[in-house]
């Protein structure tokens, strides 16, 4: 387990109280991921969480993260596999590459995914195919082709795709 989602998941399992474990591990990813100076948005709910005091007691679930511009590496989105609730991820002007993709394949509840401005590949777009539920894919300034565009359309159909050259 990720060092920082350790420390969150320990400081979080103290003054959370007596949630389950998977509360605690998704009160921890959201802590992380407020930490990484991302925006989490609570499902069924008009929250969103930009600081720990933000966050919702009891049960919930997290519907959207928005990571932009944060620091976020490959190794850091294993953190989500916890989230499979999760509708809606933005990683765009992050360092993620191909390899961190791996790690979203958990996320089957998973609808747009925001990869703007990162070091995709096709590669990485095979790697996506095993999303299935995928509806809109932002690829703008990354070095996905043309060819790899079209073997993503042909394996998830009923994704829209916003791709754009750099």
């Amino acid at each position: 387990m990720n060092i920082r989602l350790t420390i969150v998941l320990l400081a979080l399992s103290c003054c959370l109280g007596c949630g389950g474990s998977s509360d605690t591990q998704k009160a921890a990813v959201v802590g992380w991921a407020v930490g990484q100076g991302g925006v989490v948005h609570i499902q069924d709910q008009t929250l969103e969480v930009e600081k720990l005091v933000d966050m919702p007691k009891g049960d919930f679930e997290v519907a959207k993260i928005d990571l932009t511009e944060s620091a976020i590496q490959d190794d850091d989105l294993q953190n989500l596999s916890v989230l499979p609730e999760l509708t809606a991820l933005t990683l765009h002007g992050t360092k993620i590459s191909d390899e961190g993709l791996m790690h979203l394949t958990a996320l089957k509840n998973l609808k747009e995914l925001d990869l703007s401005d990162t070091n995709i590949t096709d590669l990485g777009l095979t790697t996506l195919q095993e999303i299935k539920s995928l509806e809109k894919l932002h690829l703008h300034d990354t070095a996905v082709t043309n060819k790899g565009l079209q073997e993503f359309k042909t394996a998830v159909p009923g994704c829209n795709l916003y791709p754009a050259k750099r």
